[in-house]
């Protein structure tokens, strides 16, 4: 009966943790063993099965253990810096794209038999499928400088994703077997018969009730740069009024950050601002870098390649300032909103930073823009629970 019963409990804690298709963002880390449900070797983040490999680093794990998902709802995207473990050098820049299949495919076991149902907490009929649209995989650092690792999937078998599916232990997770072949300068200098595998946990990292306040991430939220500042009567520096900002995350996997500003050390005139943005899950990386250089990989905590990244709608996007001006939200200068750890600029702490250029309605109703106006958003975020 107590062997019954702890079954039971585990069984509803992974159910109640099976893959939520509705989650913005997911931490992604090693697929660790648990040697109750697997009997092998492994736990690493990524495995090359050929040691004759350029390098002969077979082991790979994410820094800090730590990668993200992004997903559209259609898409989903891995992104994160992969080094051998205990080291930071050399290191893999990776960010694979993958399609949501419709299709049912044969699940890859690679658990003990007594994981999966009925015996066990495992059943692979709950588990999703995706198929590789796009990798990207830049090594850098000695003996690999250069060099690039081009993925296909392996006899047609796509990435497996839900409980159990990492196929190391029973949590939610993802795994799947991929052809590579290492090239440097457009060529081709080694491939192999042997394939490179992704064994990952995975876990939803949105808050759970879908809003997270903002805060200015240094002196202020906003800060303007006009060639004419009279829209903005006169001032650069904006902040929240009586802590008004907000990021929403949308059912459609977009995000909206909204608030009330106030110019810096006063109250008046106000500026309501709304800026929805979607998913960008095509930039590799985001080159918007504003701290310190010892605050990034490798010396630092923050990983650009585990920023989640978002295009401006120019549609739904403007602010309204009560002196009868409407900022009208027009290009993110061609750099994405970048939301993570270290991603407002100012600190290490978990926010949202963007660049964006904008048009000036006046009150008359005419319209005039600068191509060199900024508006710059840094602001820190807190779930709100």
């Amino acid at each position: 009966m107590k062997v019954l019963l702890t079954f039971l409990i585990v069984s509803l804690a992974v159910i109640s943790a099976q893959i939520d298709p509705n989650c913005d963002v997911f931490d992604v880390s090693a697929a660790k063993i648990d040697p109750t449900y697997y009997q092998g070797t492994g736990g690493h983040a990524m495995f090359f099965g050929d040691s004759k490999i350029p390098s002969g680093i077979i082991e790979w794990d994410f820094y800090q253990n730590e990668a993200i998902i992004q997903n559209d709802g259609e898409f989903i995207a891995l992104s994160g810096t992969l080094i051998p473990p205990g080291k930071t050098s050399p290191f893999l820049e990776i960010k694979m794209v993958l399609e949501k299949s419709k299709g049912s495919f044969p699940p890859h076991k690679e658990l003990k038999p007594d994981a999966y149902v009925p015996f066990g907490p495992v059943d692979p009929q709950t588990w999703m499928y995706y198929r590789l649209k796009t990798s990207t995989i830049e090594a850098h650092g000695a003996p690999l400088e250069g060099m690039n690792i081009e993925l296909s999937e392996h006899m047609d078998m796509p990435m497996q994703v839900g409980i159990g599916a990492n196929g190391k232990n029973i949590v939610n997770g993802m795994s799947g077997w991929y052809n590579f072949k290492f090239t440097k300068d457009g060529k081709v200098i080694y491939t192999s018969d042997q394939v490179v595998d992704f064994n990952l946990n995975i876990k939803c990292t949105d808050c759970p009730l879908g809003y997270y306040s903002a805060y200015p991430a240094d002196k202020q939220a906003l800060f303007v740069s006009a060639s004419d500042m009279t829209p903005f009567a006169g001032y650069s520096q904006w902040h929240f009024a009586e802590n008004s900002g907000i990021v929403q995350l949308n059912p459609d996997f977009s995000i909206t950050v909204g608030g009330v500003y106030i110019p810096l050390g006063k109250d008046a005139p106000t500026m309501v601002c709304t800026m929805d943005f979607y998913p960008d899950l095509d930039t590799f990386r985001s080159m918007k870098m504003e701290l310190p250089a010892a605050d990034y990989f490798p010396t630092g905590p923050v990983d650009v390649g585990t920023w989640a990244l978002y295009r401006v709608n120019t549609t739904n996007s403007l602010c309204s300032v009560d002196t009868g001006y409407t900022i009208i939200i027009t290009d993110d200068k061609n750099m994405p909103a970048q939301v993570g750890v270290g991603a407002n600029g100012k600190n290490t702490d978990l926010g949202l930073s963007v660049w964006m250029g904008f048009q000036v309605m006046r009150p008359d109703g005419s319209i005039y823009q600068n191509p060199s106006d900024v508006l710059d958003i840094n602001i820190g975020l807190v779930c709100l629970s």
